[in-house]
């Protein structure tokens, strides 16, 4: 990955949130938020960081995130959302499953970890048959 733990997801307009860049003796903590596609599903919540491994930048992280579906606001066809989380382990940016919500559900997901670089999120929504577009950044 070629962003550091401190650029968490840039500094887009899709849901402006944390943008702080953490140092070798800090920890940061933030809220963060952000949608699908014309809003159909939101996550909003804290999420924090603390450097634990210099040598091989590597942090800890904590926090939570709420997702919410509002059905209204909904392409036709869609199933529900999935939260993403960047890869860590590769240089391809790809994506894997994080967390996910139904059609008219909410939940709160943790965001504790350990031993990560480079995280990123993004709010996808799914439609039938599996497809996953209209993603958003989570930041």
């Amino acid at each position: 990955m070629s962003r550091t733990i401190g650029k968490i997801l840039g500094t887009a307009a899709v849901a402006t949130g944390l943008a702080v860049l953490p140092s070798a003796a800090s920890a940061a903590e933030g809220p963060i938020s952000g949608a699908s596609y014309r809003g159909c599903t939101t996550a909003s919540g804290t999420y924090g960081w603390e450097l634990t491994n210099a040598a091989r930048d590597l942090y800890r992280t904590w926090g939570s995130v709420r997702l919410t579906n509002y059905p209204a606001k909904c392409p036709s066809g869609f199933t529900g959302a999935v939260l993403q989380r960047s890869t860590t382990h590769t240089t391809d940016n790809s994506w894997n499953y994080y967390a996910s919500v139904g059609r008219g559900q909410s939940y709160t997901f943790s965001l504790d970890d350990t031993d990560v670089r480079g995280v990123r999120f993004r709010l996808c929504n799914v439609h039938s048959g599996g497809v996953v577009d209209g993603c958003g950044r989570v930041q």
